[in-house]
This record gives structure tokens, sequence and C-alpha cells, in this order.
């Protein structure tokens, strides 16, 4: 072999053959780099479309002035009245008007301006009204912008089947979202399935055109690679959908722009990569190894922004100064996500505490007022002492009933802030629900309802004993409240991977709407039922904290009554 052919050889192996998994590292850098931006741009649009959610939910709970409107149905002036006195107190509404069943205009509110604009409303034909009544739920549709406002109609359906028509602005909301941006040419819009992006500026350019965004949409891909723009530039983004009907959250960015850092380190890998080709193995190792460490750190940023952290910033490389520009922008960008994070959180935070103060507070109001009328009783000096004293055992269980909505209200607190977590280890399940049976039996006896237990498997269970207890004591006290006549049953069993909890029982069931609500705090599903709707919203906090989940059912023969089925992991 000749000297040139081993020089040969000896450059394939020592600097050519190298290259090739240095070369795949920084095509996978890019990939993957890329995915990561798109994946934060997906984030954006889920936090936009999560924001309008609670907005409508906002927009729900303030639906509670429509309680005992039926009272008043028929009389035209208290009707407007109070139709009025809620658009005074909620800005956001800008027109409320009542529908018969029918859909036909009753009663109609707002500035002639709007109201002239809207004319006699009439949703006879458009066959949605009874849909929407099934679902017995806030419905958000025809979502446009006029004079420069973001508008959607609301129908709400009251309880003696007239319907509440509303013209709501979505302004504060939008322009709260619409202000994020993402590098110079990134922003927030909200999209018709049409693929026309409602304007917030007029004759604002469509950044790309409806044709190119209805196909996006109707893909169902999230994640929009290549996106072509109206004015001839391509496009990145993600697009979700919003609970607004027809309506999509889309966050789009210039591609040039979203993976500018991105290309220009590719390039900037490649040119070197090239030039250490020209060098000795050692040295092209050496360069390798510098190279690295940005873009090691980039890559773990990236990851920890992923996984939510926002806290801790890419370090600039000293001996890199090219790359501190890009680290720079990644930096400033997780600080803004960072914001936008907090800034979401304060608002569900508030929003949770404006709605958990008003919820104790209707809840408390009742027996505290109950409470001073027998006190004043009592202290008038009017009444016999046998009356005293079923008075002062009234006052007692009333006590008694505060403390129990107070322990059940720091409960759900502990729980949600994981405050209280369950000590798990095994133990005899069927010794545990023999034990609840027992302590309730009494009270089923009462009212003439047999308690069955069935014990299919003799397995252990595994999770905190004294929690599950609790859970099993709450589903038997409600089967025993919502049951007249009939049966109660105790089922356990096992599976692979789960110990398998049912409660059953004969009473008036639970409607197919309520199946989901019915683990929500403070709901409930018969209000002449004595409660606070605090016992299953505990049960499933509780069985969440083991990893578990529950569900409400019909009974296995589809008739009366109601299943509750509860599954825990063994490890």
């Amino acid at each position: 072999m000749t000297i040139f052919a081993r020089l040969f050889k000896m450059f394939l192996w020592v600097v050519f053959i190298p290259l090739i998994p240095v070369s795949m590292l920084v095509f996978y850098y890019q990939g993957y780099a890329k995915n990561n931006i798109l994946e934060t741009h997906d984030n954006l649009a889920k936090m936009a479309a999560s924001a309008v959610t609670q907005h409508i939910d906002n927009i729900t709970w303030r639906m509670s002035f429509t309680d005992g409107l039926e009272k008043i149905i028929n009389n035209k002036n208290a009707v407007e009245r109070k139709l009025e006195e809620v658009l005074a107190s909620n800005p956001d509404f800008l027109m409320l008007a009542v529908l018969d069943s029918e859909g036909r205009e009753k009663y109609k509110v707002g500035p002639k301006f709007i109201t002239d604009n809207v004319g006699v409303i009439d949703l006879s034909s458009e066959g949605t009204l009874s849909e929407i009544r099934k679902q017995n739920r806030l419905n958000v549709s025809g979502f446009d912008v006029h004079l420069n406002l973001p508008i959607a109609e609301i129908i709400y359906p009251l309880q003696d089947g007239n319907f509440l028509f509303g013209i709501v602005s979505f302004y504060k909301l939008w322009s709260r979202i619409s202000a994020q941006r993402i590098g110079n040419s990134g922003r927030i819009y909200l999209v018709h399935s049409s693929g026309e992006i409602f304007m917030s500026s007029p004759g604002e350019e469509q950044a790309v055109s409806p044709y190119y965004l209805n196909t996006a949409i109707v893909s169902g891909q999230p994640l929009q690679k290549n996106l072509k723009g109206s004015n001839g530039v391509n496009y990145i983004g993600a697009i979700e959908p919003s609970p607004i009907l027809d309506a999509y959250i889309a966050v789009l960015q210039t591609k040039d722009e979203a993976f500018t850092s991105i290309n220009s380190i590719t390039a900037f890998l490649i040119f070197f990569i090239l030039a250490i080709a020209l060098l000795a193995y050692f040295a092209a190792y050496s360069f390798a190894g510098s190279i690295a460490n940005p873009i090691g750190e980039l890559i773990a940023g990236a990851k920890r922004v992923s996984k939510g952290n926002f806290d801790t910033p890419v370090l600039k490389d000293k001996e890199w100064g090219e790359f501190n520009s890009l680290i720079n922008s990644f930096n400033t960008m997780m600080k803004d996500l960072k914001d936008y994070r907090d800034l979401q959180i304060k608002q569900q935070v508030s929003e949770m505490k404006e709605f958990v103060f008003k919820a104790v507070a209707h809840d408390l109001r009742a027996p505290v007022f109950g409470l001073q009328g027998y006190v004043e009783l009592l202290q008038s000096g009017k009444i016999s002492e046998e009356e005293a004293k079923n008075y002062i055992g009234i006052m007692k269980e009333s006590l008694e009933n505060l403390s129990s909505l107070l322990e059940n209200i720091l409960d759900v607190s502990k729980l949600e802030a994981g405050m209280l977590k369950p000590e798990k280890k095994t133990f005899d399940a069927a010794q545990m629900i023999e034990k609840c049976v027992n302590l309730l039996n009494p009270s089923a006896k009462e009212k003439g309802i047999y308690l069955t237990v069935h014990i299919e498997s003799n397995k252990e269970a595994f999770g905190d004993e004294k929690l599950l207890e609790r859970v099993i004591t709450n589903l038997l006290s409600n089967a025993i409240k919502f049951t007249d006549k009939g049966s109660v049953t105790v089922t356990y069993k096992t599976d692979e991977k789960y110990s398998v909890f049912e409660v059953e029982d004969s009473g008036k069931g639970i409607a197919e709407n309520e199946l989901e609500q019915i683990f929500k705090k403070y709901h409930q599903t018969d209000n002449s039922v004595k409660g606070y709707g605090l016992g299953l919203a505990i049960s499933r906090e509780i069985i969440n904290s083991h990893g578990g989940a529950i569900k409400a059912q019909k009974t296995k023969n589809n008739e009366h009554g109601a299943l509750i089925e509860f599954k825990i992991p063994f490890n």
C-alpha cells in the first residue's frame, strides 16, 4: 500500500468517520430545538384557550341572577328592571333579552344603538335550542368584532323553559391575551373555523389567508410547521380549539424569526465542522467539546421550560460569545412565559377565592341568622323552660352543622394544597367496609333500607385506611340519604393493578348530565336534601391523592338508583 493510500485511509478513520455522528447530532439538535419552539407556541395557545374557558366560567357564575327569574317572568316591568340592574353591575354585558321556549323575543334591554342593530330576536328556526336545553349550560357562539370590540352571543336555559339571550364583550380578556408577543412578529389570534381572523385593528392585513388557516384547522394537527402567509412569508405556530363555538386560538410567528437562531447556530456549527475536517483528530475533538457546552445548556433549558420550570436561566458561555445573543433571546422568552403563567395563576387564585368566599358566606348565613333569632328569643324571657330547652337543642344541632361545614372546607383546601397526604400501607378492605356498614346501619334501618356487603376478593388493599374509610362512609351516607326504600350494596373486588370499591343503591338515581358534576365542590343535585355538597368533592380529592380514579354511573341493570365506583392502585 502506497503512502498516499495510507494517509487517505488514516484521514477517513481519524477525521471523516467521526464527523458522521457529529453531523447527525447537529441535525438532531436542530429538529429537537424546532419542536421545542413549536411546543412553546402550543403551550401559549392552550393557556389562551384556558383563559377563555375561565372567562366563560365566570360569565356562567354571573348567571346566578336568573334564579327566581321565572317568578316574575310575566311581569314585563319587573323583568326589564332586573335585566337593567344586571347590565349596570356587569359592564361586560352589552345587551340582555328573554326568549320564550321557541326562541322568540319576549323582553329586551340594552343601549338603543345595540337593540336597534340587533332587531327582533327570533331563533326558532335555528334548531339549536333543544340541544342547549339538553346540555343545561351556557352556550357561547356568534363571536364577532363590532366597532373594534370583540363580542359574542350567549344563550342560557332558564328553569321555566325560557332562555336568556345576551351580547357579551370579550374586550378586557382579549386585549390582555392579544397583547402577548413572541419576538417581533409572533402574536395570539382568535380564528373562526372558516379561517377568518378576528382582527383587533381595523384594516390590518391577515397574516395567513383564511384558506390555509381553514386547512390547518380541518387537519386537526395542533402544531403547524409551515403556513403560507398572505405576504409571501411562511409562518409556524399552533392552533387549539376554544370553548367558543367555531372559534380557535392560533399562535403565529414568521418562520424565519422563530428559527433564525437555530438556523444560525446550525450554519455556524456546519462551518466549523468543515473546518475541523481539515485539522487533526485531537484538535477536532477538543473543538467539538468546547461548543457542546452552550448547546447542552440550551437543550437543558428547553427541557426545563417544557416541564414548567421558568426560574433557572441558561448561563452565558464566556468562550462562545456568539451564542450569548441566542441565550439572551431564550432567557427573555422564558421570562415572558413565566410572567404570563404567573398572571394566569394569580387570576385563577383570585377567582377561586371569590368563589369560595361567596359559597361559604351563602352556607353560613342561614344557620347564623337562625342562631341569632333563637338567642334573641332566649334573652326576651318570654318563653317557657321547655321551649328554651328545645331551642337550645336546635342551636346545638346548628352549631354542629356549622362545625362540620367548616371542617369539610378545611379538608378540601388541605387536599387541594397537598397538605393532607395519605399514609399508605396494606389493610384488610373487607374489615374496613364492615366497620363503615356497622356505623351507618342504624340510620339505614330507620328508613327501612337494607345494607349488604359483597366481598369478591380476599386480597388486601394498599392506601390510607382512615382516609378511604371516610370515602366509603361519605358514599354510604349519600346512598342512604337519596334512597327512600330498597337496598344499598357495597362491593369489593380486585384486578391486576387496582383495588375496586363499588357503592350501589336503589334510589332515584343521577341524571346523565349530573354524573360528572356531582364531584364538584358545593354542587347538589337536589336542593331539597340537606347538605353542603362537599362530601363527594372530598372523596374525589382523597382518591386522586392515592393515584386512583372515581366515577358515577347508572346501575348495572340501568334501572333505578346509582353506582359510584372508585379504584386505587396496589403500589
